[in-house]
């Protein structure tokens, strides 16, 4: 479907943000209910390497979640998918989640923050524009 889109002028979009959720090979945890024959991590590089070759400008998302879901191997992971653009961590903030398993998950503004920070590092440690918001 983003091949598709980025193919045609009408549809092209002058910008781009793609969620970063967890390294690629730990999509189908975020996915269990899924049986089809795709494999999301192998889409979320597809799609990393299109936007990458578009020459849009974009950015890359993630949410420091709470706990120790997101991890500093799960960027390592994810940092081949980025380029030199920013790559935003924000703190998880439940409520209106499509899982409400997650709704519960919230934890303190400061710790939330701390995480986002922390994972920004690490990006920034791997040469990447990663930036806390």
């Amino acid at each position: 479907m983003l091949e598709k889109l980025l193919s045609r002028e009408e549809t092209r979009p002058d910008y781009i943000a793609l969620d970063l959720k967890t390294a690629p090979a730990r999509y189908r945890q975020l996915l269990p209910a899924v049986k089809s024959a795709l494999d999301p991590g192998g889409l979320l590089w597809q799609s990393a390497a299109l936007i990458r070759q578009s020459g849009i400008a974009h950015e890359y998302r993630s949410l420091a979640l709470p706990g120790a879901f997101i991890t500093e191997k799960d960027i390592e992971a994810l940092a081949p998918l980025t380029d030199s653009s920013p790559w935003f961590f924000r703190p998880f903030k439940g409520g209106n989640c499509l899982d409400p398993a997650w709704n519960d998950m919230e934890e303190p503004a400061a710790e939330a923050r701390a995480r986002a920070e922390t994972l920004a590092k690490i990006a920034r440690d791997l040469g990447k524009n990663g930036i806390a918001r």
